[in-house]
């Protein structure tokens, strides 16, 4: 295969990260962190501290930043209190922010804390991670919610408090997903980290990519390629990008950052070149749906 040529991120290209995590570490709600260690993300020492908004200039430097999406990253029983925190936050901000904010959907009472989130303006929808899988360094649950109808149940009450939902699973669970947008049509699915294409199960993910397509409430994100492969390069991820683009079309598609996680494998400017470069003949009206437009209008920023 012959090298793609890595093109720089042109600064003059505004972007709207739709997937991106901010926390301090001094509020004790991101458990997780604090091991250290991950079978599938590897050694999180390098992110295991306060990862703020400044942090994230910092880093996304020199692309010229507009606004942003945080996704929820503390431990489900804090997401309540996640918010409260993010909301001071975003009072001090100079970028706007909107946030996904999380929920169990397997709680009794999850209703009152979506009826909360409706409340504040801010929470565009919620996120719970579905990831299973045969393979447990691949699973984030004991069991495939999407299969659980008391998971179902819940789930439908999102069309009653208008939020929509980020869905992060792997590709064997893709076309239960889009069964499942088939079945709620008035709920927006916003599909994670590229539908998450794990080694060796390519054949499963791209129809299950096709499916997902069919359905106009479904987006989806190119992000977190460096969590399933911690050496990833352009030519790694071409074959992704380019297969979910010619699926969705470049309305319905987002570029995003996965920072700070993905900085444990790749600068956020070399990611973003990386993206441009498999992109760059597109128009500049395509170029700006992929990296601002769409996650301005999706995310309601």
């Amino acid at each position: 295969m012959q090298e793609t040529k890595l093109i720089e991120f042109p600064k003059d290209i505004a972007m709207i990260d739709p997937h991106c995590h901010l926390w301090d570490l001094a509020t004790g709600y991101y458990g997780w962190l604090s091991n250290q260690q991950s079978d599938l993300l590897g050694d999180l020492s390098q992110i295991n501290k306060n990862h703020l908004l400044e942090d994230y200039l910092e880093e996304a430097k020199p692309c010229k930043i507009e606004g942003l999406v945080h996704i929820e990253a503390a431990s489900t029983r804090y997401a309540k209190e996640e918010v409260s925190w993010l909301k001071k936050l975003i009072k001090i901000s100079t970028k706007p922010i909107v946030m996904v904010a999380g929920a169990d959907l397997m709680v009794a009472k999850v209703e009152a804390l979506l009826d909360y989130y409706q409340s504040e303006s801010f929470v565009k929808g919620i996120r719970q991670i579905l990831n299973w899988h045969a393979i447990k360094k691949y699973s984030a649950c004991d069991q495939d919610y999407l299969q659980n109808d008391i998971w179902q149940k819940q789930y439908a009450l999102l069309e009653k408090y208008e939020l929509s939902f980020d869905m992060q699973v792997n590709p064997m669970q893709l076309m239960a997903a889009a069964r499942l947008a088939r079945k709620y049509q008035k709920i927006s699915i916003i599909i994670n980290h590229a539908g998450m294409p794990i080694d060796n199960e390519f054949e499963i993910w791209q129809k299950g990519i096709a499916a997902l397509a069919l359905l106009p409430t479904v987006t989806i994100k190119i992000s977190g390629f460096g969590m399933l492969n911690h050496h990833w390069h352009i030519n790694s991820i071409k074959d992704f990008v380019l297969t979910i683009i010619e699926h969705f079309g470049t309305k319905r598609v987002m570029f995003a950052s996965n920072f700070p996680v993905d900085k444990l494998y790749s600068s956020y400017f070399n990611l973003m070149s990386s993206y441009y470069t498999l992109v760059k003949d597109f128009s500049s009206a395509e170029i700006e749906q992929l990296f601002a437009k769409n996650a301005k209008r999706i995310y309601q920023l």
